[in-house]
């Protein structure tokens, strides 16, 4: 079980896994391997946003590509 997988069965409200130290302004951005599986991230969602040790935070996704997807932190 990798880190990620630990953490969303630890964390079950947590939609995807961030590291709150890579913030940039208000924004993150997130590998899609990052995202728990099953949710699907689309352009306006709002998703629960974690870490182990990190007070959860609502993020909106506002970009999608193959490579990452961006999150504005609303919290």
């Amino acid at each position: 079980m990798n880190v990620d997988n630990e953490l969303f069965a630890a964390h079950p409200s947590i939609d995807v896994s961030v590291d709150f130290n890579d913030i940039d302004s208000d924004e993150l951005l997130v590998r899609p391997c990052d995202v728990r599986e099953g949710v699907s991230p689309q352009l306006g969602d709002v998703l629960v946003a974690g870490d182990w040790g990190a007070r959860p935070a609502k993020v909106q996704v506002i970009e999608i590509t193959a490579a990452w997807v961006r999150l504005r932190l609303l919290d």
